[in-house]
């Protein structure tokens, strides 16, 4: 745990000369929905195919902002477990149309029950 907050995520959205980077993992901090929107607005990390976000304390809002994202066409992996991601935020997240890649999203263990078909 590093305790990042919005604000380090933020500082780190704002480095464009990683444009080879391909992981990124910022599990187990505090970036919360400010932060999880403010790593959205990164339109230079164009290689990032793995991306760890889980135990970091945003909500359904924060899970929207990311979905708006459309410059990581190449993520395959994102992983949002231990989060409190409600049924709007993780149908905003499967239904951004850049993440074509996208084999692997991982839930588990939001805060409140994920029901994105209405059932």
């Amino acid at each position: 745990m590093n305790n990042i907050e919005a604000e380090g995520a933020k500082s780190l959205t704002q480095n464009s000369s990683w444009i080879h980077l391909s992981r990124l993992d910022l599990s187990k901090n505090n970036i919360g929905s400010e932060g999880a929107k403010a790593l959205a607005q990164n339109a230079s990390w164009i290689n990032l195919s793995q991306l760890n976000l889980s135990e970091n304390n945003f909500n359904g809002e924060g899970a929207k902002g990311l979905a708006q994202n459309t410059s990581w066409s190449n993520l395959s992996h994102l992983d949002l477990y231990g989060n409190n991601i409600d049924a709007v935020g993780a149908k905003a997240l499967i239904q951004n149309p850049s993440w074509t890649n996208l084999s692997e999203l991982n839930l588990w263990e939001n805060g409140k029950k994920i029901d994105i078909y209405g059932y």
